[in-house]
């Protein structure tokens, strides 16, 4: 049928053809109908729109129910809702030049998504974006009740606090050395940030009283969590004394205590919903045993055990929980899924690039690579 360099964005399920097509300045929506002979079937034109002209030519797209997703030569992302009479809605390439960081919104179907100048909130039912705050070059962020803590691992870059509603920051505190972990806590009581420096110092701070205090000293420190147990949690090179790649600090007389188990180096520690099972990463690296392995140990009653297993040494992956399930990079060609209650086990393929962090809320999975 005769047309102008036709886009189809017509999805495998539809039962017709629709095709967009630039005529002038405006982009019409056109539908065939499949069934009819090409002699006798007509267009149909459903919708019309423009774009403005600095963004160039549509170039690729692709429709959904009633939205249109198209992305245009110059990289610009617009969608259009077909019946709706609305302008045609586009989302900047620069919003999400470089995304850093995600973490879901609590109580919404949404993300809280850090740019390099800016946190977004981003939901994939309305497709829209809103510029929360402006943000000073931090990679990492916590939310933490009605406001938003910035940070910079691999950095000396202060910490700051964000209200939300006022946007109004506060610097709570500057690492005395390089930070290498930060992870927030809310133990129904009191909220603390935990804090690993320079692979050698961990300090905890009280969000409440606005007080730093270091907990424990030591060489080789990788993570550190804070259990339900009243101790803290330390993953450490094994080579380094205590000769042991797991142990716990009381947070109240600073007494340490070595874990008993077997391994090189742990690190990227997590916990369970209820805090009693520390999840973490464990590589062996011995002539028989050279993997690496998903840890989970039982602070309750003192059980370790090895979960998953993974046939490479890969010092530089990550992991994460969230509910009842958990998340890790090992290996770096996959995003792996295991469900802690069922064992279940899924994987997400990965992108052009490896992926470094991730983020769950209800059935969206955020991957950033």
């Amino acid at each position: 049928y005769p047309a102008s360099a036709p886009i189809i964005v017509s999805s495998e399920k539809e039962n017709k053809l629709y095709y967009l097509v630039r005529e002038s300045n405006t982009y019409n929506l056109y539908t065939l109908n499949p069934s009819e002979t090409l002699d006798t079937a007509k267009k149909i034109k459903e919708c019309d729109f423009t774009i403005p002209s600095n963004y160039g030519m549509i170039v690729t797209g692709f429709k959904k129910d009633n939205e249109l997703y198209l992305g245009t030569r110059s990289g610009q992302v617009i969608t259009y809702t077909i019946g709706a009479g609305e302008k045609a809605k586009t989302y900047s390439q620069n919003d999400y030049k470089v995304v850093l960081d995600a973490k879901k919104v609590p109580g919404e179907n949404a993300f809280y998504i850090l740019t390099e100048n800016a946190l977004y909130k981003t939901s994939f039912e309305n497709q829209e974006a809103e510029k929360i705050i402006s943000t000073s070059g931090q990679r990492d962020f916590y939310i933490h009740e009605d406001k938003i803590i910035l940070y910079s691992n691999n950095s000396m870059s202060g910490v700051s606090i964000v209200d939300l509603k006022t946007k109004k920051a506060e610097l709570l505190f500057n690492p005395k050395f390089q930070l290498k972990r930060l992870k927030y806590y809310n133990d129904g009581t009191k909220k603390y940030l935990l804090e690993v420096e320079n692979n050698g110092s961990i300090y905890l701070y009280d969000l409440a009283a606005k007080n730093l205090k270091q907990i424990y000293t030591g060489n080789g420190i990788q993570d550190a969590i804070m259990g339900n147990d009243g101790f803290i949690y330390v993953s450490k090179s094994s080579a380094i004394f205590p000769n042991t790649p797991l142990l716990k600090v009381n947070i109240k007389t600073y007494e340490t205590v070595p874990v008993q188990i077997k391994g090189n180096i742990a690190f990227s520690l997590e916990k369970n919903t209820d805090g009693n099972t520390i999840y973490g990463i464990i590589l062996h690296d011995d002539p028989n045993d050279k993997n690496t392995y998903v840890f989970a140990y039982n602070t309750e009653k003192n059980k370790y055990q090895e979960v998953l297993k993974f046939n490479s040494e890969d010092s530089d992956a990550f992991m994460l929980f969230d509910d009842t399930t958990l998340f890790t990079n090992i290996g770096r060609n996959f995003i792996y899924s295991y469900n802690t209650k069922g064992n279940k086990k899924m994987n997400f393929n990965r992108s052009a690039s490896i992926p470094l962090k991730v983020s769950q809320n209800g059935d969206y999975v955020v991957i950033i690579n």
